[in-house]
């Protein structure tokens, strides 16, 4: 009985431990369900979404502070598992500031189906 205790609090503490250690993506939230792709960007007070681009590989946001124009680049693609697979297109559907957020609307479709597959992914700091 003791052994089968020692063996569960060893269980609980390493998924404990493996939970903690998740992927660091850098201030921003990537979430993914089906075709639809959200990403959230955090922005001071004063700054706005200037431009955005997307390639099946990153999304480019420039960040307007109002006294200079800062590039950031924004992976599309976890650590594990790829936000965006190779053969998906992907689409701007839409660009908002909520509070202290820049909230990216993305589609990802596969180019052969014009459909999506199941997906649901979730990345954040």
């Amino acid at each position: 009985m003791l052994r089968i205790n020692w063996l569960t609090l060893l269980t609980m503490s390493l998924l404990i431990w493996l939970s903690g250690c998740g992927d660091s993506t850098g201030g921003y939230g990537i979430f993914r369900s089906r075709d639809l792709v959200t990403v959230f960007v955090p922005l001071p007070d004063t700054s706005e979404i200037a431009d955005v681009k997307v390639d099946n590989k990153a999304l480019h946001i420039d960040i307007d502070t109002g006294e200079k124009i800062v590039p950031r680049e924004i992976q599309l693609r976890g650590r594990f598992f790829p936000v965006v697979e190779p053969e998906e297109t992907v689409e701007i559907h839409g660009k908002n500031r909520i509070n202290d957020f820049a909230v990216i609307h993305l589609r990802a479709f596969d180019t052969k189906h014009k459909g999506s597959r199941f997906i649901k992914l979730y990345i954040s700091n």
